[in-house]
């Protein structure tokens, strides 16, 4: 296999990961957020306020009550 034979491969493998990436992200991931357990998951999340791509929940006003509880929970 020569230098420009790799390139060529090489350039394919590229091409094909972000084909795959692509339909992933632009007809995968859609998909999936319409069917009825993840929609409604996301129906929760956002009547509490909860941001999905939060890193920390902890950070989220939604939280307080759920921490307050623990807390007292670990007290006792």
């Amino acid at each position: 296999m020569t230098a420009t034979d790799s390139n060529a491969h090489g350039r394919r493998h590229l091409a094909a990961a972000i084909v795959m990436i692509a339909a992933t992200w632009l007809i995968g991931l859609p998909w999936l957020a319409e069917r009825p357990a993840v929609r409604s998951y996301l129906q929760w999340l956002e009547e509490r306020k909860i941001d999905p791509s939060a890193r920390y929940y902890t950070d989220l006003e939604a939280m307080d009550p759920i921490l307050d509880k623990l807390d007292r929970r670990g007290r006792k």
